[in-house]
């Protein structure tokens, strides 16, 4: 059975400015509007966090289409601007800006990105992955967080990217 993981964010986001003095963009992908889009929509107006909608009434041949899209929206973006990257169907913001930033410069890591308990669609890859201290093993892009310069970097060496290829 496919499990869904369901990402909610508890911290908080600041459009503005960072405390590294960098702005936060935050965004997301969808080819069409649908009632958890619009729910992650509404979350982010009540706490007003801009979010930017990447993809709507486009093609969507598959999950590397996210990250195409991604990378097109960081091209201009400062490297020391930070970028949040959303599910557009299983995320929601529940909470205002600042703390987002705070926790997320409090790792002082370039990026985190999201987990889960299963090695989902590739479950064949397991056993790559070192132990865990919890059980949130395996990499989810639901979620990822980090410096627009790291994130560059990072899908810069994915080349190629393919569009219908899992991200």
């Amino acid at each position: 059975m496919k499990s869904i993981a369901l990402f909610i964010l508890l911290l908080i986001v600041s459009p503005m400015a960072s405390l590294s003095g960098g702005q936060l963009h935050v965004c997301t992908v969808a080819n069409k509007k649908t009632r958890p889009l619009e729910q992650l929509l509404e979350s982010c107006n009540h706490y007003q966090v801009p979010i930017s909608v990447l993809g709507l009434d486009l093609p969507y041949p598959g999950n590397g289409q996210k990250l195409v899209l991604l990378k097109e929206f960081i091209q201009p973006l400062p490297d020391d601007d930070i970028v949040l990257l959303v599910d557009a169907f299983d995320v929601l913001i529940l909470a205002s800006p600042e703390t987002l930033l705070e926790r997320f410069l409090e790792m002082q890591n370039p990026c985190a990105i999201g987990a889960e308990k299963i090695c989902y669609p590739f479950s064949h890859l397991k056993k790559r992955f070192p132990p865990s201290p919890t059980r949130f093993k395996y990499l989810n892009s639901g979620t990822v967080m980090g410096y627009a310069g790291y994130l560059k970097k990072m899908l810069n060496a994915v080349e190629p990217i393919i569009p219908k290829k899992s991200d």
